[in-house]
């Protein structure tokens, strides 16, 4: 019984994470920031990458390998298999099919907040201003329409504020989104986009062999 409570306490700290919110937090003030927590562990990833970056660049010492002498052998020739323009049209549906299956599965259980927007349009000139100020507007309109139709989107109210500054001449903006999912849901969106792959390469195989019969009769005759 011991060995089967260790078992299961094993395959419970395994599937844990999978149920557990990753939050991803976007952060403007002026600069970028990007981070992502999962309860109280937090990450910075802008950091992360560039320490990740510089690890990259140092060279690494390289052990001289003798190389063996060789004889050349004969390259195998390959029969030339061009694509027709129909393959590729089929191809690019299918590509498509396939990317608007995963983000419709990801964006049912992505959960997305705007915790804070300010922003002060202002520009050099009074008449841009205005232009710049509308067309702002114009497009958090257009995208929060975007979002609550496709996304679980929330923002709060009370603390997105646009404004405009005549005085001023360089637009201050400060913002804060919060992207939140389980793992297990990717999981589960990736595997469905797999076994919708392996049906649609039979029905698409499928297809060909019977274009390809129709043809050979139709020659036949």
């Amino acid at each position: 019984m011991i060995v089967l409570y260790v078992i299961l306490a094993l395959v419970c700290l395994v599937l844990l994470p999978l149920f557990l919110n990753f939050h991803l937090i976007l952060e403007y003030d002026g600069e970028a920031r990007a981070f992502l927590r999962v309860l109280f562990i937090k990450l910075d990833l802008i950091k992360l990458s560039e320490k990740l970056a510089n690890r990259a660049k140092k060279p690494k010492k390289q052990k001289k390998k003798r190389k063996k002498k060789s004889e050349p052998q004969p390259a195998e020739k390959r029969p030339d298999r061009k694509k027709k323009p129909s393959d590729i049209l089929d191809f690019l549906k299918f590509a498509k099919k396939i990317a608007a299956d995963a983000a419709s599965r990801l964006l049912k259980r992505l959960r997305i907040r705007l915790a804070y927007l300010n922003i002060t349009v202002a520009t050099e000139q009074a008449d841009k201003t205005a232009l710049l100020f509308g067309a702002v507007c114009t497009a958090l309109s257009s995208l929060d329409e975007v979002l609550r139709q496709f996304a679980r989107y929330s923002a709060d109210r009370d603390k997105i504020n646009v404004g405009v500054d005549y005085l001023a001449e360089k637009t201050v903006a400060k913002a804060k989104l919060i992207f939140t999912i389980k793992p297990i849901f990717v999981i589960g969106a990736a595997f469905g986009v797999i076994v919708n792959l392996f049906n649609n390469k039979n029905k698409i195989s499928n297809g060909k062999e019977l274009k390809n019969e129709r043809n050979t009769a139709q020659t036949n005759h």
